[in-house]
């Protein structure tokens, strides 16, 4: 529950804002996901202002987005495959990601926005 309604300090919003659209066409107003997941009813959704507020988030000299620690975010935007796969397919497919987010993680925090909001890791 920490992620919502949390929002950026005033004084930093428009700089993040900035910099947001400078590798993604979502607005901080984005859904990115929600809580507690799609599938319950009433699910609140939670922004991506709401996580790049939870992350303590701010514009490092280099013009890029920095978490709390100063490590740069890098956000992961995962489209829904539209296509059926059995559950050897997903199970290869988050096996291969979650090796490509380890490798990732050590250099950067990822904010994941599952397009797919029905998407459940197997």
């Amino acid at each position: 529950m920490k992620k919502l309604g949390q929002t950026l300090p005033q004084n930093e919003r428009a700089g993040v804002a900035l910099a947001l659209g400078k590798i993604t066409d979502q607005k901080l107003e984005s859904v990115a996901g929600y809580y507690p997941d799609a599938r319950v009813r009433n699910a609140r959704p939670i922004t991506l202002e709401n996580e790049l507020a939870y992350l303590g988030t701010r514009v490092g000299q280099d013009g890029k987005l920095r978490d709390r620690q100063g490590k740069e975010i890098y956000i992961d935007f995962r489209p829904g495959s539209g296509v059926a796969r059995t559950t050897e397919m997903m199970r290869a497919e988050w096996e291969q990601q979650k090796k490509r987010d380890d490798e990732l993680r050590k250099t950067h925090t990822i904010i994941v926005v599952d397009l797919d909001p029905y998407h459940i890791a197997p």
